[in-house]
């Protein structure tokens, strides 16, 4: 992944130098923690990157503000960088081979002779972008309440019921008009 832009718009890590550096109270695994953490988002690889365990980390982030705000920014910006791919694939789609499902193998282009190349748009993607920027596209939260209430009276005279009941007697015996 790429590295997210500071305040300033400029690309670099969006934390601040000094707060990397390691000092005596700051162990050394932090600034490769927190730049792993920066470029992707994800705890678990980030301790992989700085060879330490999640226990580690989540002790550190109890016990140290300090770490516990740089942390909370770099998470941040890993997860702008993984907004900005969903928006990438979006708007640009991926091209993917495509497979007969009852072969596994490759469909083959009848033009080229190669494997069969589409490219595809994600619409579920976009929406859950678009859900999130603008607010008017969220559904509604809170509790639905609906109230419903059907009231059907049949009204029938006694000479209907005998028509109806002849009919369906001659229905049943075949010999309905």
């Amino acid at each position: 992944m790429s590295t997210a832009s500071n305040s300033n718009g400029q690309n670099g890590s969006s934390l601040s130098k000094s707060k990397q550096e390691v000092t005596e109270s700051t162990p050394a695994w932090v600034p490769a923690f927190l730049a792993a953490l920066e470029e992707t988002g994800v705890i678990l690889k980030a301790a992989a990157a700085a060879d330490i365990s999640r226990k580690t980390v989540w002790l550190r982030r109890k016990n140290n503000s300090e770490f516990a705000q740089d942390f909370d920014d770099a998470l941040r910006a890993g997860a702008l960088l993984l907004e900005a791919e969903a928006i990438r694939r979006a708007q640009d789609g991926v091209v993917r081979m495509k497979f007969n499902p009852k072969t596994g193998l490759p469909y083959i282009d009848p033009r080229t002779g190669e494997p069969y190349m589409e490219h595809e748009y994600s619409d579920t993607l976009m929406a859950i972008l678009l859900k999130r920027h603008f607010p008017e596209y969220r559904e509604p939260k809170g509790d639905v309440n609906v109230t419903s209430s059907v009231h059907n009276h049949l009204h029938i005279t006694e000479s209907d019921l005998k028509q109806l009941q002849a009919e369906r007697q001659r229905f049943l015996t075949g010999e309905a008009k």
